[in-house]
């Protein structure tokens, strides 16, 4: 779905962050952009680039933190879906 977003807490996906695994993030971020949402310190920071995703957020969030990756990625999701303009 256009505009869709993914935020994902990361002990539903633990067995995802294993090095073995990490392709499948990628994967799935072909088809919609996913925010991660870590526990401050889990094996380390591990970056969004690390991990083929769009954003990493460690807890506790900011206020307005999320909120703001969502609508960003939500928006750039958008451009990309939308039919180019001949």
């Amino acid at each position: 779905m256009p505009g869709s977003v993914a935020v994902v807490d990361w002990q539903r996906i633990g067995g995802l962050l294993s090095e073995e695994h990490r392709h499948d993030l990628s994967l799935i971020e072909r088809m919609v952009p996913i925010i991660l949402v870590l526990d401050g310190g889990v094996d380390g920071h591990m970056s969004a680039e690390d991990l083929g995703v769009t954003a990493v957020l460690d807890r506790p969030l900011g206020d307005g933190e999320l909120r703001s990756l969502v609508v960003a990625a939500s928006s750039k999701r958008q451009q990309l879906m939308a039919p180019a303009n001949p």
